[in-house]
């Protein structure tokens, strides 16, 4: 992108952890209620505790599902008692889950809860007191199209009652991202062994006497870890964004609920939650545009991504762009936007990010990262604008920051 390269940089420069990810969250376009799609009929079981869902690797459109089937689930689908884990696919073309017996060697007699995949969807971590203590399980496969087979308890784990883990890249390397006392850690992960590595906090809980827990990767086409969506106990438990993986830079408060809802998922512009409502524990979702911001070292390539729900193939898509500025500003509202502004309109600099995939929901650009030791240790504040050719309706998403390594 060489129009962003040619510009002063210097004056869009920030000392990274300064005002790493600003103060405005993804607008909600549509209320967080029962998901139509991810629970009972269409997914064996009656009441669902977690969701985990990855793009189908090398096939847009598609998408893993990874579920907790908290009551209910079938003997031919893999039911054994107490909570259950269930796995599927979701086509965006048919608007369908089709449920398979892919997570069925994990279950036991007892509780099994969290299925999450790393990006290539081989390796799953689960945790289960089926073998008498709960603990934390390392799971994997050889081809997608097989079923995962319980590789061992993961050794060194903290000595605590849960972890909820997740698996994403840091720095290249495999790492579980998961509950470390009332924050979240990332140790990294010897698969062969089945064991972690010392961790490294990545989310302060942002609110005193609170935990935060159910993190869940957000990440690049390669799995290396740009954020992450979360929940805090406050209130139930809240849904909360970190943009930003510094730990000194405060979590951002997403949804607001009395009830608690926990460890969710994402497919491009709409977020999922497990809800345990008063008819049960199920899977509720909201819709939303938002970006994720960019990281990389001197000298490689920057993915950014922007998100909008999934409309469709015969929908006109929307647009996307990325706004930079030289600094946050407290979030305002625009006349006739979508959203909350939280940049310095002083100083802005437009670009395009693209048109987002129907099958994907995704709008994709790629920034070279010119090989200049100086850049190193900056980030530069932006924000996300979406535009719905169709109806000419402007959205702007959250606040971000382009850090450069």
């Amino acid at each position: 992108m060489k129009k962003l390269l040619q510009i002063p940089l210097a004056g869009l420069l920030l000392a990274a952890g300064a005002f790493s990810q600003g103060q405005v969250v993804p607008p909600k376009l549509t209320a967080f209620a029962k998901d139509a799609i991810f629970n009972s009929p269409n997914v064996p079981g009656t009441t669902f505790s977690q969701i985990h869902i990855i793009p189908y690797p090398g096939q847009p459109g598609k998408y893993i599902v990874a579920i907790t089937v908290n009551s209910g689930l079938p003997p031919s689908w893999g039911g054994v008692g107490g909570s259950d884990l269930l796995t599927g696919v979701y086509d965006v073309r048919t608007n369908k889950f089709t449920p398979d017996k892919n997570a069925a060697q994990l279950n036991g007699s007892k509780t099994e809860f969290g299925l999450t995949l790393y990006h290539n969807g081989l390796i799953a971590f689960f945790e289960s007191s089926s073998a008498g203590t709960y603990s934390p399980y390392l799971a994997i496969r050889t081809s997608l199209n097989q079923p995962f087979k319980v590789a061992g308890q993961i050794a060194n784990m903290p000595k605590q009652s849960y972890w909820d883990g997740s698996l994403a890249n840091l720095g290249g390397k495999i790492h579980v991202l998961h509950v470390l006392g009332n924050d979240i850690a990332a140790s990294p992960l010897d698969v062969g062994k089945v064991s972690v590595g010392n961790p490294t906090i990545l989310v302060r809980t942002p609110v005193s006497n609170t935990t935060a827990n159910s993190p869940t990767p957000i990440v690049d086409s390669t799995g290396e870890l740009i954020a992450i969506t979360h929940h805090v106990t406050q209130n139930g438990n809240d849904h909360w964004l970190s943009f930003d993986l510094d730990p000194n830079t405060p979590a951002l408060q997403f949804i607001t609920m009395k009830d608690w809802i926990n460890n969710g998922g994402y497919i491009a512009g709409t977020f999922y939650d497990a809800h345990s409502a008063s008819t049960g524990y199920r899977i509720d979702s909201v819709q939303t545009v938002w970006w994720t911001g960019g990281k990389a070292k001197i000298g490689t390539n920057m993915e950014i991504y922007g998100y909008a729900p999934v409309r469709g193939l015969t929908a006109v898509p929307w647009v996307s762009f990325f706004l930079l500025s030289n600094k946050f500003t407290s979030p305002l509202t625009v006349p006739g936007v979508i959203g909350k502004f939280g940049l310095n309109p002083l100083f802005l600099m437009p670009f395009t990010l693209g048109t987002h995939n129907p099958l994907t929901g995704a709008a994709r650009r790629v920034i070279p990262i010119p090989n200049n030791p100086v850049l190193s240790g900056h980030a530069i504040p932006g924000q996300s604008l979406t535009l719905d050719p169709k109806t000419q309706k402007l959205m702007l998403g959250n606040t971000a920051v382009l850090t450069i390594l």
